[in-house]
């Protein structure tokens, strides 16, 4: 997403002083969402919801990618082998972190039990640069990322990446104007030069129906 598009973003709301994109992992992002203080949220690795503080939520599609382990060194076929390794991961409230520690537990092991060393990083490009700085073997990140900087990649999961936001919010300016950068040839163009990235569906809302949580 780039130029188009940070990869971990959310948009200012349009009604406060805040103007244009704030750095955030999904967590952090979430958080200003329920505050209002941002009209969209990025939202990758777990089942979006369809509610925040009882209020419904829609998502604009933006692609799905893949993520996984960028390397160098030995080749990793499983994360297993990170075994004595040193990794560049992202916090828990990241949402690539959600795939890693979901294909740890299925691979029935922890970065304890493989004595591999990990160091929380605040985003894809400062992963990948603490490979290249040689603080690290491995890092947690997309398949871009690692394509972008050189680094061998193991995918351990393909997601979606969405923009959440207020139902609500669906006709303010700000988010058809996001929709229709989203759905131009030029914006796809741009995702499909990326790595593992396919931007099928680009621009399009999805709003799922569920009853809202009491």
């Amino acid at each position: 997403m780039l130029r188009w598009l940070p990869s971990r973003i959310a948009f200012a709301a349009p009604t406060r002083s805040l103007v244009g994109f704030v750095q955030a992992d999904r967590g952090a992002a979430f958080d200003l969402l329920a505050s209002r203080d941002v009209l969209l949220a990025g939202f990758h690795g777990e089942v979006p919801p369809t509610h925040l503080a009882a209020a419904r939520l829609a998502r604009v599609h933006l692609v799905r990618r893949q993520v996984g382990l960028a390397h160098v060194g030995p080749a990793l076929a499983t994360v297993r082998d990170l075994a004595r390794r040193r990794l560049a991961t992202r916090a828990a409230t990241a949402g690539v972190r959600a795939h890693f520690d979901r294909a740890l537990a299925a691979a029935g092991v922890t970065l304890g039990s493989l004595r591999a060393t990990a160091t929380v990083v605040d985003s894809h490009r400062d992963a990948v640069c603490a490979v290249l700085r040689g603080e690290a073997d491995a890092a947690l990140t997309t398949s871009a990322w690692a394509a972008r900087v050189g680094l061998r990649f193991l995918p351990i999961a393909e997601e979606p990446y969405d923009l959440v936001l207020y139902a609500e919010h669906l006709g303010a300016r700000e988010a058809v104007a996001v929709c229709e950068v989203a759905q131009s040839a030029a914006f796809r163009e741009a995702l499909a030069s990326l790595a593992g990235y396919d931007p099928a569906g680009a621009g399009s809302i999805r709003y799922d129906f569920e009853d809202a949580p009491v």
